[in-house]
């Protein structure tokens, strides 16, 4: 989950394929359009990870069966037309001595090896769990990759549900042992959790590569609160203020430039959420525990103001 999301996760956890597209199918989300002319040969270098025609690839994400669609900005760099974040996801492929394309680099997610003679895994045989079996992996989870990143599971109809909290996209998982899962919507994407010597689940691994610790839910003290409250500035935006007021084991958020306000719920000692609003709110420190600033919905930041 990198990610920027799980898009990111699914093109480094799987192998992927392409298809040909013709460039003139303006159907297709974004505006990105080719930059360079690729030749025949050009073209031809990236089969077997890739095939080509029309002046677009289209990536099929094998775990999903979603798409990426790519054009070309020189023979080994491509642009997806599709937006993350407002942005557009960069592949840049790379050469061996040889010359054969060997590898891949998806935006700053790291560098990937082509993968040869893929095939799939074995279909995953589903196991029945109850609610009471699957109740212990209930619970708040934080990418440790990226400290602004949320994840909740909960039970739902003999599975588990994860959902997204940045952007509530959600996810049934079926067990395959007592402690490893998979989407049967997504066989690739498989969660497999891990526990104390006390039998108490502490985290969880997915695509068998990133890490996500369990959070429990904190009780503050009226001081440990209250040392959220003030003023954060924008860091963007300077004219951007809001206000924070801690209560009991809640947030008040005030947006100083239109004083709307918003009630945040403690899920974890650092994370703060309106489930209404889908609005979190992630608590930074320096090395002492002092609050240095907040980020909030995933990607803006707020530093708080020092008090005279």
């Amino acid at each position: 989950m990198k990610i920027h999301t799980l898009l990111v996760l699914a093109i480094a956890a799987a192998a992927i394929t392409f298809s040909p597209c013709l460039a003139q199918d303006t159907s297709k989300p974004g505006a990105a359009t080719p930059a360079a002319q690729l030749s025949e040969k050009e073209w031809k270098a990236l089969e077997g990870f890739f095939t080509a025609d029309g002046g677009m690839l289209v990536a099929k994400l094998l775990w999903n069966g979603g798409v990426v669609h790519l054009v070309p900005s020189s023979p080994l760099t491509f642009t997806s037309k599709e937006m993350e974040h407002d942005e557009p996801i960069r592949l840049t492929f790379f050469r061996d001595p040889s010359g054969e394309v060997n590898k891949v680099e998806v935006d700053k997610n790291g560098i990937w090896t082509r993968a040869k003679n893929y095939t799939p895994d074995p279909p995953k045989k589903e196991i029945t769990r109850t609610p009471e079996q699957l109740k212990p992996f209930e619970g708040l989870y934080q990418a440790q990759f990226n400290k602004t990143l949320f994840l909740q599971f909960t039970v739902r109809d003999n599975h588990l549900l994860l959902r997204q909290q940045w952007n509530n996209v959600e996810l049934s998982f079926s067990a395959v042992n007592d402690t490893n899962f998979f989407a049967p919507a997504a066989p690739n994407f498989t969660i497999d959790f891990q526990k104390d010597e006390k039998g108490n689940v502490t985290k969880m691994t997915a695509f068998k590569r990133d890490q996500w610790l369990r959070k429990l839910r904190p009780h503050f003290t009226d001081d440990q609160i209250k040392a959220l409250n003030g003023v954060y500035v924008s860091k963007d935006d300077p004219d951007n203020t809001i206000r924070l007021t801690g209560k009991g084991d809640q947030l008040i958020l005030t947006q100083l430039w239109d004083r709307k306000e918003l009630v945040l719920d403690a899920l974890a000692d650092d994370y703060f959420y309106n489930p209404k609003e889908s609005y979190p709110l992630v608590v930074l420190k320096d090395d002492k525990g002092n609050i240095t600033s907040i980020i909030v919905l995933t990607t803006n930041t707020f530093i708080k103001k020092e008090e005279k």
